[in-house]
């Protein structure tokens, strides 16, 4: 889940130059508000849906799809998908890792929440800004529109990704599909994320006690997490 998080928040800064200095600044413009949707930087009511599906490079492998669904309300967030959930409110933190039937008590809550939010790349972020290489890859008079993203060789090393394409809809600039494809060396030949909500000022109806979500008023584990683990980090 770490992995989801870090590619959802990396690619929302991929994006950079073109040859022509004024083109380059004008898409550098767009790119930002295109992914500020998908940047939970300074949000406190935030919602986001999203399929993510991966392609190895056997051609006899079936892709891979998982739902993954992020809330935040206030001090309050969890993230939901098939394989791990994350519970946090302003006082605990939990990740449950399903496929290993482990539950983790999270003893620094902020740290936890700043890594599911991926606040700990923002240095790489920051160089992505600075050497990718951006062009359109459709007509800008389409309902759609679609950019390609190069990251630089280094940060190709980095990333694991040699290509970035991002469509999104004209007029409300919303991304609709995130394409990530991987440099040759990676198993994985691409990750797509096609979302489904995304809202930054959304009512969100969220529990109070993330604690609730995991224990019972006995602090005994809730029926569907019985013969789980639970080990304090």
């Amino acid at each position: 889940m770490n992995n989801i998080v870090y590619y959802l928040v990396w690619v929302s800064c991929l994006f950079y130059s073109l040859p022509n200095a004024f083109a380059q600044e004008d898409l550098l413009e767009l790119t930002k508000k295109v992914t500020q949707s998908i940047d939970r930087n300074g949000s406190t009511n935030f919602h986001i849906k999203y399929v993510q599906t991966s392609t190895t490079r056997n051609k006899y492998d079936t892709p891979q799809s998982v739902v993954v669904e992020l809330k935040q309300k206030g001090a309050v967030e969890s993230v939901v998908s098939a394989h791990m959930d994350f519970f946090a409110d302003a006082k605990s933190a939990y990740a449950v890792y399903k496929g290993g039937k482990k539950i983790l008590v999270m003893k620094d809550v902020e740290k936890a929440k700043n890594q599911m939010q991926g606040v700990s790349i923002q240095k790489v972020l920051n160089k992505l800004w600075n050497t990718a290489s951006i062009r359109e890859v459709t007509a800008s008079s389409g309902k759609n529109r679609k950019l390609a993203v190069v990251p630089s060789e280094d940060m190709q090393n980095v990333t694991k990704a040699e290509r970035l394409e991002i469509e999104f809809d004209a007029q409300t600039l919303q991304p609709k599909r995130i394409v990530l494809k991987m440099i040759e060396q990676s198993s994985i030949k691409q990750i797509e994320f096609k979302y489904l909500i995304l809202n930054k000022n959304a009512d969100v109806q969220l529990f109070e006690n993330a604690t609730a979500e995991i224990f019972d008023s006995k602090m005994k584990l809730l029926k569907k997490y019985e013969g789980f683990s639970v080990e304090e980090i």
